[in-house]
């Protein structure tokens, strides 16, 4: 029962630093704070997200880009324009752009915008 215990500890505890060990790797600028925060908010997602968080942004929740902001690198002309299907504050996603640059809204626009685009694929594609 002992072995049985310290085998599942040693496992949850490496799960869990996995993710932050990652993240600290690919972006070592990141204060330990940030580098928890990003982990916490990348957990409650699918792990494409945190794929799309590395590609995009090397986690930086602070990155701008030709008018991609954040983690997820939402575009900003896209996603605030005046169209209401592409609005994230229309659609009810975000209250603010401000919201855009903290982990936890980017994280929930761009699981959003993923979701929207998976589902246009798998459409134009015939799948269920």
């Amino acid at each position: 029962m002992r072995i049985l215990l310290l085998l599942l500890l040693t496992i949850s505890v490496a799960e869990g630093g996995g993710l932050e060990e990652h993240i600290s790797k690919i972006n070592p600028n990141l204060s330990p704070k940030t580098v928890r925060e990003v982990a916490s908010g990348l957990k409650k997602y699918p792990k494409a997200i945190s794929r799309i968080a590395e590609r995009e942004s090397t986690f930086n929740p602070s990155a701008k880009s030709k008018g991609n902001w954040g983690l997820m690198g939402v575009n900003v002309n896209v996603w605030f324009s005046s169209d209401p299907d592409y609005n994230l504050i229309k659609l009810g996603i975000l209250k603010t752009k401000r919201e855009l640059m903290t982990v936890t809204g980017n994280l929930k626009a761009g699981f959003y915008i993923w979701k929207q685009c998976n589902k246009s694929y798998r459409r134009y594609r015939g799948i269920r």
